[in-house]
């Protein structure tokens, strides 16, 4: 079982990365819809970022919502779904039919 400290500390990092993935994505966002809309309402196209910057931007909010969702997942201790083992009539009996077939 996990302290108390470390699932702290993780609920800390999944939030701070969720929150700078967000912010990232809403800069990029912003940065598309000014450079669309800035000529229509005679503000100067010139201030939004190059295709680098931009690019980077978008980067960085993917590899943040990474990093929340490998921190949740660590959260929740990685464990896998829990499923129903299937008997030899839901599977269909396949080593049946193929020894059918021959």
């Amino acid at each position: 079982m996990r302290s108390d400290t470390t699932r702290r500390a993780t609920t800390w990092i999944r939030s701070l990365a969720l929150t700078a993935s967000g912010l990232a994505f809403l800069g990029f966002a912003l940065n598309v819809l000014y450079g669309r809309f800035a000529p229509m309402l005679g503000l100067d196209p010139g201030l939004r970022l190059a295709r680098v910057p931009e690019f980077l931007l978008l980067f960085a909010s993917a590899t943040f919502f990474v990093i929340a969702a490998l921190a949740a997942e660590r959260l929740a201790g990685g464990r896998a779904p829990v499923t129903q083992p299937q008997t030899p009539e839901e599977e269909g009996r396949h080593e049946n039919k193929q020894g059918a077939t021959r």
